[in-house]
């Protein structure tokens, strides 16, 4: 386990009240450098999208290749741990149904951020407090009030704004591998498919961050939250605003008590 990520995980947790753990992602390319970290595969045959909410929530880590991700063309494609199905690239399997037809469905396998098949050979998901290396990415799941922490935490010092980028299906793809491919966060809304194989719950956005920016990212959520910014809950920051009418009419020992009442009498 690396104390720096247990450190940021901590963080992060604690100052985003999180539900679950961050989830760290590395891709693997040569799977002989990771036999000494003696990492589990997952049980049985998932999802990509199911492991990760493992991790997200039983705190959990787990080295997945082709063979245990057989649940979903889409976490295999978009890695590049397998071909994408015939079916699936000439259009035929989204259409009439979540796509138009066949045209749009090409369209929308086209748009995927994808890895070259063979890329890599495996992936490590984790959560990001018992993850023994650094990642590429880590994704973060909230509402969309931590979500507005987040985005602010990373443009505090940067100015400008961010562009976000997804599809129809295969929110996997826009979670992990665009941001890895682009170096830059991605938000992602959850896909159907992601909904019905690992049940995040109905207010669950995805902020993904490439790992290099989370030391920044930390700093950027302190700074907000000592600076009278975007934090969480945002309810909190108003405990320590000077109470003023109409309250003070009803809480002041020298108050009138609630005069819309008497205005009636």
């Amino acid at each position: 386990m690396s104390e720096e990520n247990k450190h940021l995980s901590d963080e992060l947790r604690d100052l985003l009240r999180l539900d679950g753990y961050p989830v760290a992602v590395k891709l693997i390319d040569k799977l002989e450098e990771f036999e000494r970290l003696h990492l589990q595969h997952p049980k049985q045959p998932s999802a990509l999208c199911r492991v990760v909410v493992w991790a997200r929530y039983a705190r959990r880590r787990y080295l997945c290749t082709a063979n245990d991700l057989t649940q979903c063309w889409g976490g295999l494609a978009t890695l590049g741990l397998a071909e994408m199905p015939e079916d699936v690239r000439e259009g035929k399997r989204y259409a009439g149904w979540e796509l138009i037809n066949e045209d749009a469905s090409r369209k929308f396998v086209e748009a995927l951020p994808k890895f070259e098949v063979g890329t890599y050979k495996a992936v490590l998901i984790s959560s990001l407090e018992i993850c023994p290396i650094n990642p590429d990415v880590v994704l973060f799941f909230g509402n969309s009030a931590q979500i507005t922490v987040l985005n602010a935490a990373y443009l505090y010092d940067k100015g400008g704004d961010l562009t976000f980028k997804m599809s129809t299906a295969v929110g996997c793809a826009y979670a992990i591998t665009e941001p890895i491919k682009t170096g830059k966060p991605n938000l992602v809304i959850p896909c159907n498919g992601m909904r019905l194989l690992a049940l995040p719950n109905e207010n669950d956005i995805i902020f993904a961050i490439p790992f290099m920016f989370l030391k920044d990212l930390l700093n950027g959520v302190k700074f907000l939250h000592q600076r009278g910014g975007p934090r969480y809950p945002p309810g909190w920051q108003h405990i320590y605003w000077q109470p003023e009418p109409p309250i003070t009419y009803i809480t002041d020992p020298k108050g009138p008590g609630p005069i819309w009442l008497m205005r009636q009498k």
